[in-house]
């Protein structure tokens, strides 16, 4: 006699959401509900900060379906650096006012930037690995070296005249100290690396696409969220090619807010861009590459600024010697490479002769003058300096010079010192200076180590663009400040690769193998 027959019933809650009448009554009720909040969120604020909540909704759904999605936010932490979109944590006027700034000052409050925001989710998988999957914590020895640069930052503060902006400038550095360690602990495999060769290409493709935009069409504002205080005409001046000349062409930039902080920002990705051009075997033909990179190229000479033609050529140069070195280039490409390169210097030496002599000569003037007053602050304040991000608040204190609203050779301490190595032992004394300088040389003689020790073509042609890369910033820290955000968040994140380089080899390795 057979038993009863057993009926397994489907629950309620999965047999409710399989019915397509469900399916589309739900579509309908969430549709209902982005209308009806859109609609209360433009009545309350701006549309402007309502897409940008409606795009932050697009990127964060991927992450739902996408398995490796560290990857795909290390990916979007990488691509929003160029844009510097941020929020004062404090009111920037009254800051201004209570100081006392009637001089250049770049960073003066505390902010929150759209990839700080990216960052913190990264920073989560990550504290998750490390607290459920038993995932260690590893802080370099080297990082001795920037402990007591930081020692150094606070003990400034005994001379700087005001405590709150070298705390401004602490903070800023204490989070790039943070990608560093997240680089060093996360960053280890060989998809991470295609992924900053991706990206760089993408964005050295914008970066000089804006720019031959913004000099063709004379479109001058910053890409940004809140209200801009500059005078358009002083905008003009400042961006003008050649400042004695009324009719002068503006110079393009990109996303950031300068043709300078353009340059360096493309400065740190161009070597993996020149990476790409080299070999097919990172991602794909790099036929491509070569193509993009020199639109890119090209697309940057519209910023007519010294700096990129110097900087530029130094790590061309640097590449090629690298490249040529450990025999990624062939005899018929270095050949191609030289008479390319000597048609170049000969077709343009006659207009960079003139940029470099006849135009804004007064730029050369004001920077060796800064340079002198910088010198006099160390000798006033060898061991301490006059405080992190006090050095342009106190120039005025050590030149003798009378202020000329006609002349700007007598407005030089008014800004920045354009020279990252005697501002910063000019702020926090030599000792603190040279502890922060030795750390990134130590990334960098590693780097140019591993492109002659490391075993695959494909790793020490990675090395040696880290090396290119260090070199652009060792040149271009001789004349500018070396203050905008993304340049020194890549700064310290591609540090902390140098350190895992080995790690990254032998996880591609076994990949291969497998």
């Amino acid at each position: 006699m057979s038993g009863p027959i057993a009926i397994k019933s489907r629950p309620f809650h999965r047999e409710l959401i399989g019915n397509p009448f469900f399916q589309a009554a739900a579509v309908c009720a969430l549709g209902g509900a982005v209308g009806v909040f859109s609609a209360f969120a433009l009545y309350v604020t701006k549309p402007l900060y309502l897409a940008l909540l409606i795009v932050s909704g697009l990127i964060f759904l991927p992450t739902l379906i996408i398995k490796n999605y560290r990857i795909y936010w290390l990916g979007i932490f990488l691509f929003t650096l160029q844009f510097e979109i941020s929020k004062n944590l404090n009111d920037g006027i009254a800051i201004v006012e209570a100081l006392g700034i009637d001089y250049t000052i770049y960073h003066f409050t505390f902010k929150v930037y759209a990839t700080d925001l990216v960052f913190v989710l990264l920073f989560i998988f990550w504290i998750n690995d490390v607290l459920f999957h038993g995932k260690g914590i590893k802080v370099p020895r080297v990082s001795w070296l920037i402990f007591g640069y930081f020692l150094f930052c606070f003990m400034s503060m005994f001379n700087a005249p005001s405590d709150y902006l070298a705390a401004v400038e602490i903070v800023r550095q204490l989070k790039f100290f943070a990608f560093f360690i997240y680089a060093v602990n996360n960053i280890t495999t060989w998809r991470a690396v295609r992924l900053i060769a991706a990206v760089s290409i993408m964005i050295l493709v914008i970066q000089a696409g804006v720019t031959i935009t913004r000099y063709t069409t004379g479109y001058l504002e910053p890409i940004s969220f809140g209200q801009s205080y500059a005078e358009e005409s002083e905008v003009e001046q400042y961006l003008a090619v050649d400042r004695l000349d009324p009719n002068s062409a503006i110079r393009g930039f990109g996303t950031l807010t300068a043709p300078g902080s353009t340059l360096r920002l493309c400065m740190m990705i161009l070597p993996f861009c020149l990476m790409l051009c080299v070999t097919s075997r990172i991602l794909g033909d790099r036929r491509l590459y070569i193509a993009l990179t020199l639109f890119g190229g090209i697309g940057l000479l519209f910023t007519f600024t010294r700096a990129y033609y110097i900087t530029t050529a130094v790590q061309l140069a640097t590449a090629f010697v690298m490249f040529r070195k450990h025999g990624f280039l062939t005899r018929i490409e270095v050949l191609s490479i030289v008479v390319s390169g000597i048609v170049a210097v000969a077709v343009i030496s006659p207009k960079l002769y003139y940029h470099f002599t006849q135009v804004r000569t007064d730029s050369v003037t004001v920077r060796l003058k800064q340079y002198e007053a910088a010198l006099n602050m160390i000798s006033a304040h060898p061991l301490l300096g006059v405080g992190l991000n006090n050095g342009t608040g106190v120039k005025a204190d050590y030149v003798n010079v009378s202020y000329n609203e006609y002349n700007p050779e007598s407005q030089f301490y008014l800004e920045p010192t354009h020279n990252l190595y005697l501002s910063l032992a000019s702020e926090i004394g030599i000792i603190g200076a040279l502890l922060f300088f030795t750390f990134f040389g130590y990334f960098a003689l590693q780097a140019y180590r591993y492109s002659t020790t490391l075993k695959t073509p494909e790793m020490r042609m990675l090395a040696s663009a880290l090396v290119v890369m260090y070199a652009g910033v060792a040149v271009n820290a001789l004349f500018d400040p070396l203050h905008e955000y993304p340049v020194l968040a890549l700064l310290w994140l591609l540090s902390g690769v140098v350190m895992n380089l080995e790690k990254i080899e032998a996880s591609r390795q076994l990949r291969i193998n497998q």
